[in-house]
């Protein structure tokens, strides 16, 4: 039952899938494309299982050390800046037009001069990772934390809860499905190596 519930959800994909890596392979083999611009899936294979020992035990790690750092720094830091964005309308009129900007530069641009900053160690790689996750992770905490439902507002604020009991138990949790969503977008906006 299992089996039919997974090739209904998932069969055409895999159906879909194959006959483009067969397609590509063809097309490469046909000479359609050289190789050196696109290399086969059997010919990308072949590279990954002579390099795998290098692949898993070095780089491996190290993009997972580089993502783990970026990531942590763009949740901490996006919800930081979320929260004070809400808080004050201050900090809203002067950190939004810096997120903006921060999206019009183009990665090609800043990498170098992260890169003369940071040098050729793990935080230049960190910081154009904060540079491209930590705007979704903003504007979706202080999205998620001004729409809170005027109804249950006036219900919080009907029953004495002050400032901070509103933010903590309900700005919070009707936020988390747009923070949520804001983590899943970070996540697709990194750069690939």
């Amino acid at each position: 039952m299992k089996w039919r519930k997974w090739l209904g959800d998932y069969g055409l994909f895999c159906v879909t899938m194959l006959v483009l890596i067969a397609g590509w392979q063809w097309v490469i083999q046909k000479g359609v494309i050289p190789s050196f611009i696109l290399p086969s899936p059997s010919q990308i294979y072949a590279s990954f299982m002579e390099n795998r020992r290098q692949l898993i035990n070095v780089h491996l790690p190290a993009t997972v050390e580089e993502v783990g750092i970026g990531f942590l720094i763009s949740v901490a830091g996006g919800v930081m800046i979320g929260v004070i964005m809400y808080v004050s309308k201050t900090a809203e009129k002067i950190f939004y037009p810096f997120l903006v900007i921060s999206q019009t530069v183009p990665l090609v641009a800043v990498s170098p001069v992260f890169m003369m900053w940071f040098g050729y160690s793990v935080w230049s790689k960190v910081a154009i990772i904060v540079l491209t996750a930590v705007f979704p992770i903003v504007i979706s905490t202080f999205d998620g934390l001004k729409t809170v439902d005027p109804a249950y507002l006036n219900l919080f604020r009907s029953m004495g809860a002050g400032r901070w009991d509103i933010f903590r138990k309900l700005s919070v949790p009707m936020a988390l499905p747009q923070f949520l969503s804001g983590l899943k977008l970070s996540l697709i906006a990194w750069p690939k190596w």
